[in-house]
C-alpha cells in the first residue's frame, strides 16, 4: 500500500500479508534494489520493519486502532451497481459494507460516502483506476471516499474493493474526531 507525503509523493510503501511472510518471501523483500515508475527516476527501497500487526500498531498510519476510518486511496466496487425489481443494488456504500464483513468480519455501524467534490478535494481522482487493456474494472472507474465508523477500534491495516492488493482502497484510522 503505497503512503504519500504532504505533497502528494509516495514516500513509503507497506507490503502486508495477514498470514505473513515465509523465508523465501522476506529474502525477496530484502532484495529489492532498486524500483522504476513511468518515466521517472529510480527509487532505491529500504526494508524498515518486519514484525506482526500487534507489534506494528505504533506506526499509526495504516496499523493504528480505531473506531473509525477514511479512504485515503480511492475505493473502487468489485461489481457494477444495478437496478433489480425497482431497487438499486451493489451501491459502493452497500459493497463497503459487504466487503467489510467478509475481509474484517465486522460490519461498520456507518459508512458515509464522500460526495464528489469531497473526493475530489481529497486527490482521489488524481488516481490511475481503470485498465489500459483488457476487461473494464468491474465497478466502473469513479472513485469513491468514505469514511467508516465502527462499535469498537479495530486494527489496520484496511483495503478494499477493486485493486485493494494494488493501494486502491486503503483506509487510514482517524485518531482524531474532530475531523
Amino acid at each position: 500500500m503505497p503512503e504519500a507525503d504532504a505533497r502528494g509523493f509516495i514516500d513509503h510503501v507497506t507490503v502486508y500479508a495477514p498470514g505473513g511472510f515465509d523465508p523465501a518471501a522476506v529474502r525477496a523483500l530484502q532484495s529489492l534494489r532498486e524500483l522504476h515508475g513511468l518515466g521517472s527516476h529510480p527509487t532505491y527501497p529500504t526494508l524498515v520493519a518486519l514484525g506482526r500487526r500487534d507489534r506494528l500498531e505504533r506506526l499509526p498510519a495504516l496499523f493504528g486502532r480505531s473506531d473509525t476510518w477514511e479512504t485515503v486511496t480511492p475505493f473502487i466496487p468489485p461489481r457494477c451497481p444495478k437496478i433489480r425489481r425497482g431497487e438499486l443494488r451493489d451501491t459502493p456504500e452497500q459493497q463497503i459494507r459487504w466487503l467489510c464483513r467478509e475481509v474484517l468480519r465486522e460490519e461498520p455501524l456507518t459508512v458515509e460516502m464522500f460526495s464528489p467534490e469531497e473526493a475530489r478535494r481529497r486527490g482521489l481522482h488524481r488516481y490511475r483506476n481503470a485498465r489500459r487493456r483488457g476487461a473494464p474494472v468491474p465497478g466502473g472507474a469513479a472513485a469513491h471516499g468514505a469514511r467508516l465508523r465502527f462499535a469498537a477500534p479495530i486494527a489496520g491495516p484496511i483495503a478494499l474493493g477493486y485493486g485493494a492488493h494494488f493501494g486502491l482502497g486503503v483506509f487510514r484510522p482517524v485518531i482524531d474526531k474532530n475531523f
